[in-house]
């Protein structure tokens, strides 16, 4: 047996790097927006269909909510945006890979 054909015939079950790309890598956008806002923010992040999940925690007296967005990598830049644009008192922390 050559060495060429002994490679492929073991590596065959890898799988291509073309469809290693095409795997979108997710991740956690924790924000902090007021108590008046919740309903706007998951009317605005349901809508668009890139948001996996949602978690809601109060903070401080119930009068600001801590918000926790599973999403994909690709997905930040536009959600950010449209949060920016419809929630423009909403902070965002920590961005991170699940």
């Amino acid at each position: 047996m050559r060495a060429n054909q002994f490679q492929a015939s073991n590596f065959s079950f890898l799988p291509s790097v073309q469809a290693q790309q095409h795997v979108a890598k997710a991740c956690i956008m924790d924000l902090t927006i007021s108590t008046e806002c919740v309903t706007q923010l998951r009317r605005l992040v349901m809508a668009g269909g890139v948001v996996t999940f949602i978690r809601i925690q109060p903070m401080a007296h119930a009068t600001r909510m801590r918000v926790w967005l599973g999403l994909s990598t690709s997905a930040v830049n536009q959600l950010m945006i449209s949060v920016m644009q419809n929630l423009p008192s909403a902070e965002f922390g920590k961005i991170k890979p699940c």
